[in-house]
């Protein structure tokens, strides 16, 4: 069980990372859409690209909350401040379906 002071101190961390890349990515977004100058700078194909992988990031938090949700588990703050982390997510997410799995195994025995 995760330690309540953690867990509000990552919730304090979880909205503003979020809410951050949801900013970059309607950034991102409205540069491929709009007739702008907004990052024109950019390749097409990179704009596309950051988008995907931000986009990646906003909806591996949102499937580990539903996931746990689902399940029934407490809702530990640490997985889904991993899973919402850009550089690591992929690693967050495959942590938390390894520790799920671990879990799961030991809760049938």
């Amino acid at each position: 069980m995760a330690d309540p002071e953690t867990d509000r101190v990552l919730h304090l961390l979880l909205l503003p990372e979020l809410v951050a890349i949801g900013v970059v990515v309607a950034v991102l977004a409205y540069s491929l859409v709009a007739d702008t100058t907004l990052l024109s700078s950019y390749s097409r194909g990179l704009r596309v690209a950051a988008a995907v992988l931000l986009s990646i990031d906003l909806i591996a938090p949102l499937a580990v909350w539903i996931d746990m949700r689902r399940r029934g588990d407490d809702v530990e703050a640490v997985w889904i401040h991993a899973a919402a982390l850009p550089l690591v997510n992929v690693i967050g997410v495959a942590a938390y379906l390894q520790d799920r799995d671990r879990l799961g195994e030991s809760s049938r025995n």
